[in-house]
């Protein structure tokens, strides 16, 4: 998953050249900036970085954004009805999954035409099967590694010693010139903050299961059918488990500390249905936000963003922050 890092480093660059356009200091909503470098990072990763450009890219992000904004509308009937109520029923969705699926099968034949993309390739040739591979990738990762790296950003900002920290471990694994594929695993403190920072603010905040048989949960009976709520947010802050946990600590991921209870913290979720981009993330968000802290500061325009439930665990209002950019990006 290494060699990924660069196109993620590469997108958080093109970030950051957006910003330096407005001047060398300014105030940007770092969401919103981290949803287009999901998407940049994403596109690039699938297919070879400038075989998706112009009206096509803007097209797919936009019908992307629809697709999820309807998607995070919750129904009651989710919570309370079982799964066949909905079977059959229209989607408000529909029409924008219509439309973002088209928009990715043509970037799909487009790339292939010109040999795809190592990623494409080794997932298959088959133009089907890769459409339902590439939306899937992009529906549930692009909002989700956005909010990741906009929280990562501010919460290391937050700490003034962490953030130096992280300008320097970037400055001297990177050096002056682009991000390589080896420096990702070099980047320790960067990866520890990405870690604690899906601990206080884990995208998927909860997470849901249906039993497939009769269990006995403590002193729950549960019955095939029942739907299980799982607090992924709730369990990242227990106290009984976690010393200090509103605290952002994140030592507690060195290499030297115990791991955590693998299902204590699980940003990705657990067992046979863990996300299965789990590595790729990791490796984009640790690479992104080297790139970001090597070249510019964060200071926080506001009041301390509150987080609310929607598709994933996000900032209200987004999250403006005064970016200050030393000289040019590279």
């Amino acid at each position: 998953m290494k060699q990924f890092g660069p196109v993620a480093s590469r997108a958080a660059e093109r970030l950051l050249k957006r910003w330096r356009l407005q001047g060398p200091e300014v105030v940007q909503d770092v969401y919103e900036g981290a949803l287009l470098w999901a998407f940049d990072a994403f596109v690039d990763s699938f297919f070879s970085p400038g075989k998706a450009e112009g009206l096509e890219r803007n097209e797919l992000l936009a019908h992307l954004r629809g697709l999820l904004k309807q998607a995070g509308t919750m129904r009651l009937s989710y919570f309370l009805a079982p799964d066949a109520h909905h079977d059959g029923r229209p989607s408000p969705a529909a029409a924008n999954l219509t439309a973002f699926r088209q928009g990715v099968r043509r970037l799909i034949c487009a790339s292939l035409e010109n040999g795809g993309s190592n990623l494409t390739r080794s997932l298959t040739t088959d133009p089907d099967l890769l459409e339902d591979n590439v939306s899937g990738y992009l529906a549930a990762g692009h909002d989700t590694s956005a909010v990741s790296l906009a929280w990562a950003v501010f919460l290391a900002s937050s700490d003034l010693s962490i953030a130096a920290a992280l300008r320097a471990e970037a400055k001297s694994v990177i050096g002056e010139g682009p991000l390589q594929p080896e420096h990702v695993e070099q980047l320790v403190s960067t990866r520890q903050v990405i870690c604690e920072a899906l601990r206080l603010y884990p995208p998927a905040y909860m997470m849901t299961r249906v039993c497939t048989g009769d269990a006995r949960l403590g002193p729950h009976v549960l019955k095939s059918g029942d739907r299980v709520v799982i607090p992924t947010y709730a369990l990242h802050r227990h106290r009984r488990w976690w010393t200090e946990p509103d605290a952002f600590k994140p030592s507690r991921f060195a290499p030297s500390a115990s791991p955590p209870d693998r299902h204590l913290y699980m940003p990705f979720g657990a067992g046979p249905r863990i996300c299965i981009g789990a590595a790729f993330a990791i490796t984009e968000l640790t690479a992104a936000l080297a790139t970001l802290f090597r070249s510019a500061r964060f200071e926080l325009a506001g009041e301390p963003p509150w987080p609310i439930t929607d598709l994933s665990l996000r900032p209200l209002g987004g999250l403006p922050m005064k970016i200050t950019i030393d000289g040019e990006v590279p």
